[in-house]
């Protein structure tokens, strides 16, 4: 396959050049290079909003009250999220979002990437 070699004027800067079909010269195929894609985007997530659970609050853990004969409701610890400046129940969690592509499936929607830049 040939290609036009341009400078960065965009003229033409001399000959043209050779370029292998087995890399620049396959029909693109975008569920390959949106699999590669997705994959980048994820790796690139940080994934660290978090907020503190009952074990990380700066509460006390001391029962509140008696458990029987106070006349209110029964309570454990300060660290409850019922109570001001309780944990949060069920908040984010930090976690990475990066899954595994095979790389014969990396280098192969790379090769397509590059047959569609070309044939634009």
């Amino acid at each position: 396959m040939k290609a036009k070699v341009l400078n960065l004027d965009n003229k033409s800067g001399g000959d043209d050049v050779e370029l292998k079909d087995s890399i620049f010269g396959l029909e693109p195929r975008p569920d390959l290079i949106q699999r590669v894609v997705v994959w980048q985007l994820a790796k690139r997530r940080s994934g660290q909003h978090k907020t503190l659970t009952r074990a990380e609050v700066n509460r006390t853990k001391h029962r509140v009250g008696k458990q029987k004969g106070g006349g209110t409701a029964r309570h454990g610890a300060r660290s409850a999220p019922l109570f001001v400046g309780g944990a949060k129940a069920m908040g984010p969690v930090a976690h990475s979002h990066e899954f595994d592509l095979p790389k014969k499936v990396r280098a192969l929607g790379l090769r397509h990437a590059l047959s569609a830049s070309l044939r634009c």
